[in-house]
């Protein structure tokens, strides 16, 4: 018993971590408000390689450990479900002497703009989770979430920012 609550618990949590990550996803790079709704839709559902659609790596090799990472967490976890009522507006467009700041984290690219942008989603979503032969299944609903992320513009394209990474 105190394991069936202790996998009910993990996968709750698991299930809020996806949705409040900063979500393939059909990623839109021509805009900070298409690379965010993206990010948050692939994010949701824990899809890593549409949350990695969505970054920028200056080597491909960092993409790989954090998708190979993930898929060792994550492989007992299926998700299922829809992400809709997807919107975001930018909240705030970074001044030319906070995107230098942004920029001087790397020295093979040049961040050309910055902004925050706010997505305002709901979902309905299902995880199960298989631990030891025994599987448990947590459902969640929302409307009107919301999560913000900083979108950077390398090369003409958009990309979501992580920080870290």
């Amino acid at each position: 018993m105190k394991k069936k609550i202790a996998v009910f618990f993990v996968a709750a949590a698991l299930i809020v971590c996806a949705v409040l990550a900063f979500t393939a996803c059909g990623t839109d790079h021509g805009s900070a408000e298409g690379v965010a709704k993206s990010f948050v839709q692939a994010s949701a559902k824990a899809d890593i390689g549409g949350m990695l659609d969505c970054m920028y790596f200056e080597d491909e090799s960092g993409k790989e450990e954090i998708e190979k990472a993930f898929e060792e967490e994550m492989g007992a976890i299926k998700i299922s479900g829809k992400v809709y009522d997807v919107k975001a507006e930018v909240t705030k467009e970074y001044t030319a002497d906070e995107v230098k700041a942004i920029d001087a984290f790397s020295d093979k690219v040049t961040v050309s703009a910055a902004k925050a942008v706010k997505v305002t989603y709901s979902f309905d979503l299902k995880a199960t989770i298989t631990v030891d032969g025994n599987e448990t299944t947590v459902e969640q609903k929302a409307e009107g979430e919301d999560v913000s992320v900083v979108a950077v513009e390398i090369d003409g394209k958009w990309y979501v920012l992580m920080p870290g990474l």
